[in-house]
């Protein structure tokens, strides 16, 4: 979550995001930020060393499966994580 709401405050002029977090399914969480900003993410190639730029390849290694939505208003950048199974509780 931290790594997609950086990457609105860091690459787009937007002054408001949306979070949102959402069960789908057995075991998995999608994050998703979206954002007005029509500007499509992009990988950019980093080394180890690198302190920025490794945002999308640290979402890539974390989530399950991350992508992109476009809209007429902007975008959507997701990523799904797998939730380890828990005793269900009452909310």
């Amino acid at each position: 979550m931290t790594e997609l709401v950086a990457n609105v405050v860091r690459h787009t002029r937007c002054h408001r995001l949306t979070l949102d977090v959402e069960r789908r399914g057995e075991g998995t969480v999608r994050i998703g930020v979206a954002d007005e900003s029509h500007a499509l993410p992009e990988e950019r190639a980093s080394c180890e060393d690198d302190v920025t730029g490794r945002g999308l390849r640290i979402i890539g290694e974390l989530s399950h499966a991350w992508g992109c939505e476009k809209h007429h208003w902007g975008k959507i950048v997701w990523a799904d994580l797998v939730a380890s199974p828990t005793t269900e509780r009452e909310c």
